[in-house]
């Protein structure tokens, strides 16, 4: 909700609206419970926070190492580099078929490995053919 997702009809909450990270939260609790699966601020705030994807690991490990213990530095550094690197956060737009999007990561990780900007734009220019691809009629790469 914070970054949008590209190329759908989910603009940045935070570029459109102002919303607070706070007021997502509340929004995302609220969603939750709508669909009848309740969860507790505490715990999306805990969820958010929580680093376990290979992306969330190397851009944390990346600005904490350029802020040296400066956490508004850290703050900043690691809200730049998710804008930048979100398609590799956000994982598999919905005009990427599951089987495609696999291929795509064994692919890009095998070239690129940790490089946080060669991944982001493998995965790109890889959803960009497959895109093509599939509109033109043609077979995927």
């Amino acid at each position: 909700m914070k970054y949008g997702i590209p190329n759908t009809g989910m603009v940045p909450s935070q570029q459109e609206t102002g919303l607070r990270d706070e007021d997502l939260y509340d929004l995302i609790s609220y969603l939750l419970a709508l669909q009848g699966k309740p969860l507790p601020k505490s715990a999306i705030v805990t969820q958010v926070f929580r680093r376990d994807g290979e992306a969330d690991m190397a851009i944390f490990v990346k600005c904490d190492a350029e802020a040296i213990g400066d956490s508004d530095a850290r703050a900043f550094c690691e809200d730049r580099s998710r804008k930048r690197y979100r398609d590799l956060l956000v994982g598999r737009p919905p005009y990427i078929p599951a089987a495609r999007y696999t291929e795509v990561q064994i692919s890009c990780r095998q070239r690129f490995g940790t490089d946080l900007d060669g991944l982001a734009r493998c995965y790109r220019l890889e959803y960009a053919l497959t895109r093509r691809d599939s509109d033109g009629g043609l077979s995927n790469p």
